[in-house]
């Protein structure tokens, strides 16, 4: 995405979800193993599960130990669909809160889909500049868009 900046579109109840994009609800079922290793790999790797990168059939996890992909977390899967499918929305909603906070520290350019806007003005990322976008309103972090939620206005 060089020369393009990275944004997060977060969708939920309120703003529903465009009909033009690919819905992804099951990460279980959508995820495969990252063909290659990239930045955004390895950050989710480093913060969610507390590893690291090995190759295309396993991860290190946090003892060291080398794991199948498919023994990452679900909130490590979707992380990593969102980063490697960023035209699609991911439903997150089954997530830990530090999952969604590694999308934002990572700055990762994706779609999302959360059960409550809540749950990422609570990210305690506030000084990380990374691009928002929320109900048609672009936000430069987590900061303002916490301000438009409560304020209505940034």
């Amino acid at each position: 995405m060089k020369g393009v900046e990275a944004m997060l579109y977060i969708y939920d109840q309120f703003t529903g979800l465009p009909g033009d994009k690919k819905y992804i609800e099951d990460v279980e079922t959508w995820f495969s193993a990252p063909k290659n290793r990239t930045l955004d790999v390895d950050g989710i790797l480093r913060d969610v599960e507390k590893g690291s990168y090995c190759d295309t059939e396993y991860f290190y996890d946090r003892f060291g130990g080398r794991l199948y992909w498919s023994f990452l977390s679900s909130g490590s899967k979707g992380a990593i669909i969102v980063a490697n499918n960023p035209d699609w929305i991911v439903d997150m909603k089954e997530c830990g809160d530090n999952v969604l906070e590694c999308l934002i520290r990572n700055k990762i350019n994706g779609n999302i889909y959360v059960d409550s806007i809540y749950r990422v003005i609570s990210i305690p990322a506030y000084e990380v500049q990374h691009k928002l976008y929320y109900n048609d309103e672009e936000f430069n972090n987590i900061a303002e868009l916490s301000k438009w939620r409560k304020y209505g206005h940034k």
